[in-house]
């Protein structure tokens, strides 16, 4: 499962997959420059506004080329990877290689809750790390805590763990750890976004 949010999926990894690229820049810019040489600033870095426009577009025409009807997000960041397989100029882009391995999703703690509006009853996430730099008292979705989320029923609190830093330099220490405590080596791996494809008539999932 990947979660991220709408930012990293389109407007960036998505955008890189197209071709464009960000560009290291300054926070201490002149952006009423910037405005005038058509050059967007997200914080130090640089992109060129036409090619997010082109971006827009492109999302545009995957919804025009699909069947009339309701989709989840998951669905459509799948059409997005398949779009990537055939169009796409970087192989290694997050939404593309969701979807060759059947992982697209862009929510986590809510699928315990998904699951009983749906008439099933399963277990809350029994384990669950939050690493956030937001502060619970401004009450920002980002700051709510594991042991709140339990009284929703979607963690645990058991085995719940809040670790408040910046996340590019403590994730990179835990995905570390999973990775050589090689734990992963003897797990078949897995196509979870299978299980959201209709059953033929005739079979049980």
């Amino acid at each position: 499962m990947i979660v991220a949010t709408g930012a990293t999926i389109v407007d960036m990894d998505f955008f890189e997959a197209l071709g464009f690229r960000h560009y290291r820049g300054t926070s201490a810019a002149d952006d009423k420059g910037l405005r005038e040489l058509y050059i967007d600033r997200i914080y130090d870095t640089y992109i060129d506004e036409e090619q997010p426009q082109i971006c827009d577009n492109t999302i545009q025409e995957i919804a025009d080329g699909l069947k009339p009807r309701p989709y989840s997000s998951r669905e459509f960041i799948q059409e997005m990877g398949k779009y990537l397989m055939t169009h796409g100029k970087k192989n290694d882009s997050l939404v593309r290689v969701a979807y060759e391995r059947d992982v697209p999703k862009n929510f986590a703690q809510d699928t315990v809750v998904c699951a009983e509006v749906l008439g099933r009853r399963v277990d809350m996430h029994k384990y669950a790390v939050q690493i956030t730099v937001a502060d619970v008292r401004d009450g920002a979705c980002s700051s709510s805590t594991l042991k709140e989320a339990s009284s929703w029923g979607k963690v645990d609190t058991t085995y719940e763990q809040m670790v408040f830093a910046e996340a590019t330099s403590i994730l990179p220490l835990i995905a570390s750890c999973a990775f050589h405590g090689r734990l992963w080596e003897d797990r078949a791996q897995r196509r979870w976004s299978k299980i959201f494809e209709p059953v033929p008539a005739g079979e049980s999932q």
